[in-house]
C-alpha cells in the first residue's frame, strides 16, 4: 500500500471530517467491530469524493453503495486503516476538534505536525 496523508476534525464528535490525499471524506466509527462495517470492522459509514468534491468516488452505508475502483481503493483503504486504528470514540471525539494530520502507511498510522 503506497502512502498517504489524511487531515481530520469532527464537528459533533461523531462524524470524522477528512481529507485524503486532496480527497474529502467522511466516516463514521463504532467502538467495537460490527456486522454493519466495511468488512465487519468498526467503519460503518464512508464517503469519498473527488478531488473537486463534486463526485462521489466510495460509498458505504452498511452495505457498498460505490465501491471503490483503481486507485481510489488505496485511498479507501487508508482512510479504514486510520478509522480501524482510532480509540473508542469518547477519547477521540474531544481530540479532533481540532485538525490533525497523519500519514498512513502499510505498517502504521503516525500522526505529524
Amino acid at each position: 500500500m503506497a502512502d498517504h496523508k489524511i487531515t481530520v476534525h469532527t464537528e459533533d464528535g461523531i462524524w470524522l471530517l477528512g481529507v485524503v490525499d486532496d480527497h474529502p471524506f467522511e466516516a463514521k466509527v463504532c467502538d467495537e467491530a460490527s456486522g454493519f462495517g466495511i468488512d465487519c470492522g468498526r467503519v460503518i459509514k464512508l464517503h469519498i469524493r473527488g478531488k473537486q468534491a463534486s463526485s462521489e468516488i466510495v460509498a458505504y452505508e452498511r452495505g457498498w453503495d460505490r465501491f471503490p475502483k483503481g486507485a481510489h481503493k488505496g485511498l479507501a483503504r487508508a482512510v479504514i486503516r486510520f478509522c480501524e486504528s482510532l480509540p473508542e470514540q469518547e477519547i477521540w471525539r474531544g481530540t479532533f476538534l481540532t485538525e490533525r494530520h497523519f500519514l498512513v502507511t502499510e505498517d502504521d498510522v503516525l500522526e505529524y505536525e
